[in-house]
């Protein structure tokens, strides 16, 4: 995966040699060392690209008065620019916001570096699949993609956002701009970041979405679009690699049944192994439900069984400390793991908040994992470590898993706890849109303003889906469903339809007939093990 940090001096100063060292230390755990780029004494820019992967480059483009890196931040193809082109050759530091057709000229999700000699910017994706953090500190700037690659600085502190991770814990996330250190801060999707000397710092939104696109449809339409979308990306992940080297890990919710449910129906069910935990007993296990969604189907399931988890030994106190290594998963979710990877096999995960044997580190301490360097938990997967596995979840499923449906189910336990030590006051908050509780629908794609969710309906977000197949990833990484289920405008559902039942209704024909009318239940006990928040 494709990584950069950066350092400027506001007061036009020269970066010292020092920093040069110190910011350099931050890739030391990447398999190759980053590229470094010195337009201007008073800026640089390291550049990585991970030579295991087949990933865009970074691609530089130079102008009379500046240039600009557009840095991948995920899998796609390499894109076709041409540096001399008009509309992309830069004259500022402005111009990549200068050029709202660069996006479709594009194959990846992409962060963009642009300079001048008195001024850098900094820019997000408007699709928001990778953060972009900075930190100011008197008058320099750090900026990276990563938050460990900003905290090996002497000069940003590392102490930790207390309200932030509570949040993050509970999946509330009503201040999604800031991090779990209270020095770091996220670039919004969609946004930029100029920095001048002088010291003027501004952030604001560079592309919005044409929310006029597309929304004549009906109902129907839109979920065979849907439906055909996803069907796609699943078609060629299967066919572009052996199927009996994946495994699907199987939960008791929707996400991961319709992906078993899809992967019967292509045919490729007696080559596809399932994986899973089971809890014996506890009111968390989704055993009999498992079996009815491979009843009838080729697939061989191999399952483990998990002991409780304790919300303050096992999650809590670890974090406060920072242990390192920090082990947040039971020795049987280890052994798992550590099983599959042996014995060869790609792991299918069916979104951050669903999949079976990253889900903690994915869905809940992804930023901890990437800061901390906890990144040998678990071992790694194809080159790639626990904390950048937890870095890539986070930035495919910017907000779609971040912020859930929450109905009459009280805070959990490790959030109740980090709020106590941190001294806050835990709230229950609720937002609601028409009769469901559609907690998403308050969040944004861009600066947490604007139009919201529908923004993401128009055919050529979903054309560029088809194109991001995320082919080359592993574990195998998808638009999630219910992110899929959030692009139906909102004047096509009824009041009561929220996007489980949407989600349901569009794949029900992948599920067996005693699925179908099930509704999910929402279990989120860290007692027993489980952070599943299938509503």
């Amino acid at each position: 995966m494709s990584a950069f940090s950066l350092i400027f001096n506001s007061a036009g100063g020269p970066i010292t040699g020092a920093q040069l060292q110190v910011a350099t230390r931050g890739f030391q755990d990447h398999p190759a060392p980053p590229v470094l780029v010195q337009p201007h004494p008073n800026l640089a820019v390291f550049l990585y690209a991970d030579p295991a992967f087949e990933l865009p480059v970074p691609v530089e483009m130079k102008g009379p008065s500046g240039g600009a890196f557009l840095v991948p931040s995920g899998p796609g193809a390499q894109p076709d620019l041409q540096p001399d082109h008009p509309e992309l050759s830069p004259t500022s530091a402005h111009l990549l916001s200068e050029s709202p057709r660069l996006l479709d000229r594009l194959r990846f999700p992409f962060l963009g570096i642009g300079w001048t000699e008195h001024s850098v910017r900094l820019l997000t994706d408007p699709l928001g699949f990778r953060a972009a953090f900075y930190s100011r500190q008197g008058d320099l700037l750090f900026a990276a993609s990563e938050p460990s690659l900003l905290l090996v600085h002497p000069e940003v502190p590392n102490s930790p956002n207390m309200g932030i991770l509570a949040e993050r814990l509970s999946f509330r996330l009503n201040t999604p701009h800031q991090s779990i250190y209270d020095a770091l801060r996220l670039v919004p999707t969609g946004s930029y970041l100029d920095m001048s000397v002088g010291g003027s710092l501004r952030i604001a939104p560079w592309y919005q979405w044409d929310t006029t696109v597309n929304h004549d449809r009906s109902l129907g339409e839109w979920q065979e679009l849907i439906r055909e979308t996803f069907l796609d990306i699943m078609r060629t992940e299967l066919e572009t690699r052996d199927p009996s080297t994946i495994m699907l890990s199987l939960s008791g919710g929707l996400d991961s049944s319709i992906i078993a449910g899809v992967i019967a129906h292509l045919g490729y069910d007696d080559q596809v192994q399932i994986i899973g935990r089971r809890y014996p007993g506890l009111p968390c296990d989704e055993s009999a439900y498992q079996d009815a969604v491979t009843a009838g189907t080729r697939f061989a399931t191999k399952y483990v069984n998990h002991r409780p988890l304790d919300p303050v030994k096992d999650v809590v106190e670890p974090i406060l400390a920072a242990q390192v290594p920090y082990r947040m998963f039971e020795p049987e979710g280890d052994d798992l793991v550590r099983w599959a990877v042996a014995n060869g096999q790609h792991v299918l995960m069916d979104g951050i908040g669903g999949d079976e044997c990253f889900a903690r580190a994915g869905g809940l301490l992804a930023d901890a994992l990437m800061d901390h360097r906890w990144g040998d938990v678990i071992g790694a997967v194809r080159g790639r470590s626990l904390r950048q596995l937890a870095g890539e979840h986070l930035a495919m499923t910017p907000h779609w898993w971040r912020v859930r449906r929450r109905e009459h189910r009280p805070p959990s336990l490790v959030s109740q706890e980090l709020s106590k030590k941190a001294g806050l006051a835990h709230r229950f908050e609720f937002a609601r849109r028409g009769a469901g509780a559609d907690f998403l629908a308050r969040d944004r794609l861009h600066d947490n303003t604007s139009t919201g969710w529908q923004t993401l309906a128009s055919e050529s977000v979903h054309s560029r889906l088809r194109r991001w197949r995320i082919e080359n990833s592993t574990p195998f990484y998808h638009p999630t469903m219910f992110g899929l289920m959030l692009t139906v405008p909102d004047h096509l559902r009824a009041r009561s339809d929220d996007s489980r039942f949407l989600q349901r209704s569009t794949f029900a024909r992948f599920l067996p007939p005693a699925i179908r009318e099930r509704r999910n239940k929402v279990h989120f006990d860290y007692r027993h093990g489980t952070d599943l928040l299938h509503p």
